[in-house]
């Protein structure tokens, strides 16, 4: 039976709504394919973080203010806990990964025609600093690699 025709596709509600946690599924249902395990875990892992917070809400009533306010709240610990209830702060790096799950489950769907738009688009792209590194020095590059020519059977 064709899809429209009778019943509902799988990824809508009863109501006929498409919901963000059903699309979210679908959407990796197709990563699977074709995809390193890499990619396929931190889809999981970015799709964990959403589902609770934008499951529920109808895809296409998704608004750039809910993925800006979402993403805040996992940046300053709003929507993290950690064992013992205190609030657990995602990294800027954790919270781009997020965003660009998001931003890719939804510039997929627009081009299937399953939401109109995609919110993540319209939301500030997230910047993450860089890191201050500093060479080793000579003296430290020396014992690294007499430690490294050790053979004492540790694996590092």
């Amino acid at each position: 039976m064709a899809e429209g025709v009778g019943r509902q596709p799988r990824w809508r509600d009863a109501h006929g709504r498409r919901r963000a946690r059903r699309f979210l599924g679908r959407y990796e249902k197709r990563v699977k394919d074709g995809k390193s395990p890499k990619t396929l875990e931190q889809y999981r892992w970015a799709a964990a973080h959403v589902r609770p917070h934008l499951g529920s809400v109808v895809a296409d009533h998704l608004t750039p203010t809910q993925v800006e306010k979402f993403l805040d709240g996992k940046e300053k610990g709003k929507l993290n806990r950690d064992s013992s209830g205190k609030p657990k702060p995602l990294s800027d790096r954790s919270v781009k990964a997020l965003r660009g799950v998001l931003n890719q489950a939804y510039t997929e769907a627009v081009k299937r025609r399953e939401v109109m738009w995609n919110p993540v688009a319209a939301t500030d792209a997230i910047h993450v600093g860089e890191t201050d590194r500093e060479a080793l020095s000579p003296e430290q590059v020396a014992s690294l690699l007499d430690v490294a020519a050790k053979d004492d059977g540790r694996r590092f």
